[in-house]
């Protein structure tokens, strides 16, 4: 186990989970490329970018798993109840979590922890946005202090 600072200042515990990632069957679920997220935004006038909040630890793990995710410290015997960062198949199952969560909406594009919401005109926009954040209340918080809103920028993501 090792702690590692985030960008905030703030830790995040991680492990190297390389001998349970041998024995899971990683689900495959496909993660967006840039190309198929910037095929989308051809049209777009107005985006906004958002952030889940607390990301993977937000799913939490049924008892079985979290016994496999059992870790030693001088401290004693610990495991985690929320999924972690390292585990060969959280990505997969996070971003299928979040576009489970988005299914039926319009003007949206979603990579792991990232929320592009766009339209053509301000109003489409944000009404496109309000949708977004009142389905993601169900499930996800939004990160407020990493909202971008009505983006100049094109947005970066994790590759």
């Amino acid at each position: 186990m090792v702690a590692t600072e985030k960008k905030d200042g703030t830790l995040r515990t991680c492990i190297n989970p390389v001998d349970l990632n041998k024995l899971i069957r990683r689900p495959l679920y496909p993660i967006p490329s840039l190309e198929d997220i910037t095929s989308k935004l051809h049209w777009v006038k107005y985006l906004s970018k958002l952030d889940a909040r607390l990301g993977y630890w937000s799913l939490v793990l049924d008892d079985e798993s979290s016994d496999l995710m059992t870790f030693n410290t001088i401290f004693g015997r610990y495991h985690f109840k929320q999924m972690t960062f390292g585990i060969i198949s959280a990505q997969d199952v996070f971003q299928r979590r979040m576009e489970e969560a988005l299914e039926g909406l319009d003007g949206f594009a979603v990579i792991i922890d990232d929320l592009l919401v766009f339209g053509s005109t301000l109003e489409e926009h944000n009404k496109q946005l309000v949708a977004v954040l009142e389905s993601q209340s169900k499930r996800y918080q939004v990160q407020q202090n990493k909202m971008q809103l009505l983006c100049d920028i094109f947005w970066t993501y994790h590759y």
